[in-house]
């Protein structure tokens, strides 16, 4: 599955991620993004990146971990 940006993170935000198939217009993606999207937490203030992924029938969290 390929993952669209949909908003880029900052200091304030979240990266937030959804399926390239979903992002078609406003209406599709508002449509989609109630069960399907990826969040991930790169604040400064916080050094331990963190993520979240929402899907249909799944959750999952938990830190990012740099591989090398």
């Amino acid at each position: 599955m390929v993952w669209k940006v949909i908003q880029k993170g900052s200091g304030e935000n979240d990266y937030v991620f959804a399926p390239d198939a979903l992002v078609l217009d406003a209406y599709t993606f508002a449509a989609g993004a109630a069960t399907d999207f990826i969040r991930v937490r790169a604040w400064k203030e916080n050094p331990t990146v963190r993520f979240l992924v929402f899907g249909l029938s799944s959750l999952a969290s938990g830190p990012c971990e740099v591989v090398r």
